[in-house]
């Protein structure tokens, strides 16, 4: 009998970690949400792939942000 799958993938008791990924609202990228940029907006959180699509959907998206 060969060893359980999960030995062969991650061998010496190693184990692969799959974080949650979101994907931007600016340029549709997918991007793991522990290195995401995060950005409240009105009562949920957005999550950006770089400061960069945070700062351009900030100035694009004006309308979520008027008082």
């Amino acid at each position: 009998s060969s060893p359980p799958l999960s030995s062969q993938l991650f061998p010496e008791g190693e184990k692969k970690i799959v974080n949650d990924m979101v994907k931007d609202p600016y340029c549709g990228v997918y991007v793991d949400r522990d290195q995401a940029f995060p950005l409240r907006v009105k009562n949920k959180v957005l999550y950006f792939c770089s400061e960069e699509c945070r700062k351009n959907y900030l100035q694009k998206d004006t309308k979520y942000f008027e008082k």
